[in-house]
């Protein structure tokens, strides 16, 4: 049987990393050869198949910002990687992968699959780049490219904001490999059991303003209660900020920032947290959560994009709207002072994360879409 060979093209950061990493470890390799093109992968972890087999890849000038130099050196790259090994169809992730991908696609005739992990035009923090990237995405829809998005608010989004036709999308929710539980306790929380914590890059998304602020009610209240912030790495634009913040409200012994580190580390610190809490802007669908969900940890999430897919208001979590801090800080305090409906919550999540985000659902649809994609 021939394989289909599935060219993935990312900026390996983030959850769009643990995305890929997941279905080029996992995904059946008797059926599908995958390739990655994506920036420098030295410092990085090496990228295995299921038989794990090294896989082949492709250095790529991919950068999460506009720079129409390395941009059109990117095109170039992908353009001589799409020549030479013929790809059966392209798997791009993030927006500035799709951009690239889906003009190549008018000239090469390459079946592209578009996951946006986040529309980029949700990422402005002004209106007239809002404006233009909705327009650059507008655009760039070409007859073949199907969406695939990580939950339905990414997919209606995709429908009703960016113009695509229903038929052109397909929702595939994101979901985490169940991995057996952590029995060492991390070396980064110093044994401590009190405390919550957040996966989160300081980066305008991630909106750690009212994180830090909704904190320092917490910590008024509670005396003893520490907040991990975990991924201040390769891009934390806004880090110095959020040191700043937290100097200047005297937060230092109560706030730990930490860089990007290893998802068995993050995965030891979420195990013994009391809650998780996010205050992004948006999200496309957090795998932090839904490996809180896996550690029936409860949370506190802001009621946005992404995050509304993955909580159940007052069942799994609560929902706060977006910069109600006080609210925020009011939730939190809840749920760190009531331990049966921590328990509860918790309970409830990791039953909605084996109902919905099945991970071995979410590579048998995909292995089918990549397989078929001929058809679509």
């Amino acid at each position: 049987m021939n394989k289909t060979k599935v060219l993935h093209v990312a900026n390996m950061v983030g959850g769009v990393e643990i995305c890929v990493r997941q279905i080029i470890n996992n995904i059946d390799n008797s059926k599908i050869e995958s390739l990655i093109a994506s920036q420098c992968l030295k410092e990085k972890e090496e990228l295995l198949s299921n038989d794990k087999m090294q896989i082949k890849s492709f250095k790529i000038s991919i950068t999460r910002n506009v720079n129409l130099f390395r941009d059109l050196i990117c095109l170039l790259q992908l353009l001589r990687i799409i020549h030479l090994e013929k790809p059966s169809l392209i798997h791009a992730h993030s927006a500035k992968a799709g951009f690239l991908c889906r003009i190549l696609s008018n000239f090469t005739k390459t079946k592209v699959f578009y996951t946006p992990h986040a529309f980029s035009f949700l990422s402005a923090n002004n209106k007239f780049l809002k404006n233009l990237y909705l327009i650059i995405e507008r655009l760039s829809i070409s007859k073949n490219t199907i969406l695939i998005a990580t939950s339905k608010s990414e997919q209606n989004l995709a429908i009703e904001k960016v113009g695509y036709k229903r038929n052109k999308t397909i929702l595939l929710n994101n979901s985490i490999k169940i991995k057996t539980t952590p029995k060492s306790k991390s070396r980064f929380t110093n044994n401590l059991d009190n405390y919550i914590c957040t996966v989160a890059r300081p980066s305008f998304q991630k909106n750690l303003k009212m994180m830090v602020n909704a904190f320092k009610i917490v910590s008024e209240k509670d005396n003893n209660i520490q907040l991990f912030i975990i991924g201040a790495g390769e891009y934390s634009p806004q880090k110095q900020q959020l040191q700043s913040q937290i100097s200047k409200m005297n937060l230092e012994d109560r706030i730990t920032v930490l860089p990007w580190i290893p998802r068995e580390e993050v995965q030891k610190i979420l195990i013994t947290s009391k809650l998780y809490v996010s205050t992004s802007l948006y999200e496309g669908l957090p795998y932090s959560v839904l490996e809180s969900m896996r550690y029936k940890i409860p949370s506190v999430l802001t009621n946005t994009f992404g995050n509304r897919d993955l909580l159940v208001n007052n069942k799994t979590g609560f929902l706060v709207e977006l910069n109600d801090v006080q609210d925020m800080a009011e939730k939190i305090l809840i749920l760190i002072n009531d331990k049966p409906k921590r328990k509860i919550f918790g309970e409830n999540a990791k039953k909605l994360l084996y109902d919905k985000y099945n991970f071995n659902d979410y590579i048998f649809k995909l292995t089918n879409l990549y397989t078929t994609s001929f058809k679509y």
